[in-house]
Parts: structure tokens; sequence; C-alpha cells
């Protein structure tokens, strides 16, 4: 070849700026990324104001069908203790009727220092009873705001209610002797307890009020 050849320069030859319609898209995701992030701030600082409209409320006591859909659930609530085996098993500890199976059950059965409110079948009976006490509760506090059924009806409601407390009162002290004893519907969570005397909770029971 005649001459001296040379190498184009394409970093010269060829602009390396980006397209501006690349540059434009790039500034609209800032902006909108940065709208995004305000808002997104301004919500956080905002305190949240919670307006049930899906869930039941204790009013739903003072309706007609809450009246008789209280009643219903309290005695729904005895199936989660004679349906389940945590009653039997609770009944029977130290004696021959049942033997430890493969699945558990040691800490109760053997009576071991394990038996204590952490065993997942002692919280559950206790658990339970207390649910359905408190049910029992608001059926028998809300039947004087009852309107529109006969006072026949509404007493047998709560007749039905407080024998179903008393029931589950009564498998409390068989396990657990003196135990808190609630009188009054609680609308809103309570973090102290204090226990009744067996003789106190007994009375109470059958004075029937």
């Amino acid at each position: 070849m005649k001459g001296n050849s040379t190498i184009p320069d394409f970093t010269t030859a060829y602009s390396l700026k980006k397209p501006q319609h690349i540059i434009n898209m790039k500034k609209k995701y800032s902006c909108l990324f940065s709208l995004l992030s305000i808002l997104f701030i301004s919500a956080c600082n905002k305190q949240l104001r919670e307006e049930p409209h899906s869930i039941l409320t204790p009013e739903f006591f003072a309706t007609t069908q809450g009246f008789q859909r209280g009643l219903d659930a309290a005695y729904a609530g005895t199936r989660n203790l004679w349906g389940t085996q945590n009653l039997f098993t609770m009944t029977v500890i130290g004696t021959d009727e049942f033997y430890t199976g493969k699945d558990g059950n040691n800490d109760i059965n053997k009576y071991n220092s394990n038996y204590n409110t952490s065993n997942g079948t002692v919280a559950a009976i206790w658990k339970e009873c207390y649910t359905n006490i408190n049910t029992c509760n608001g059926v028998i506090e809300y039947a004087p705001k009852i309107t529109g059924l006969p006072d026949e009806q509404k007493g047998r409601n709560v007749a039905e209610a407080k024998f179903l407390r008393a029931n589950f009162y009564f498998l409390l002290v068989q396990f657990w002797g003196d135990v808190t004893l609630n009188r009054n519907f609680q609308t809103a969570p309570v973090t102290s307890a204090t226990r009744t005397p067996l003789a106190e909770v007994y009375m109470t029971l059958l004075s029937r009020t």
C-alpha cells in the first residue's frame, strides 16, 4: 500500500452523547420516584385510624341476630373441649385409662415437672373456658337491650347462657381450684387477674346471677 494508513478514531467520529429521548425518560422516572417517596413518607407520619366494617363488635349483642348468635357461639365453644383430646387428656392424669403414645403428651401422662401452664393442652382448656365465659356474659348483659323478642325467649336464652357459663367455671375449678371470676362482659384486653376463692365461685354460680 502506498502511504501510511491510519485507523479512524471512532471516539471522535461517533458522538458518545445519549439520545435525548432516553435522557427525558430518565428524568420522568426520577421525578416519579421522588413523588412516590414523598407520598410514602407523608403516609407513614399519619396515625392509622381503624374503622372496622367487616368484623363483629360488642354492640352486635344488642341486636336480635347477635343475641342469638352469641348463644350459638357459646354452645359451639363446647366442641373445642369435648370434641378434642385436650379435656380427656386432662381428666385422666395419673390413671391407666390412656397410655402415652408416640406423638407425645409425656408431660401430662407422666406427671413430670414440665406439666405446667406452658403445656399446650393446659393452656387450651384455660383459654377456651374463659373465651366462652365472656361470650355468655355478653349474652346475659345485653339481654335487657334487645327489642323485638318475647320476654320468654330472652329469658330462656339468658338461662341457657348462665348454665353454660356455670359449666365452664365448673371445669376450671375442678382443675385449678381458685380461679378468676369474671361477672361482666369484657370488651377490652385485661392484663391482670385476681383469683377468687373456690367457695365464692360456687356461690356465684348457684345464685344464678
